[in-house]
């Protein structure tokens, strides 16, 4: 049904690799650091807790326990 195609690109004007700089590689593109990955971390020990403390008010209490937990 479908024949091949063929496809050409001319006058491509795009990005060109650096320039490599005689003392050694290039640098890095820009790695986030630490501050991102302990932000999620806090965000989801906090998610984990919330959850934790509304599970614990859908469940049923019971006067003994209630008790219990006042002496």
């Amino acid at each position: 049904m479908w024949g091949r195609a063929s496809t050409t690109i001319s006058n491509f004007n795009g990005p060109t690799a650096p320039a490599s700089v005689p003392n050694g590689p290039t640098a890095p593109a820009s790695v986030p650091g630490p501050l991102p990955i302990l932000g999620i971390g806090a965000a989801f020990a906090y998610s984990r807790r919330l959850r934790r403390r509304i599970n614990l008010a859908k469940s049923p209490v019971s006067t003994d326990s209630v008790v219990a937990e006042q002496l």
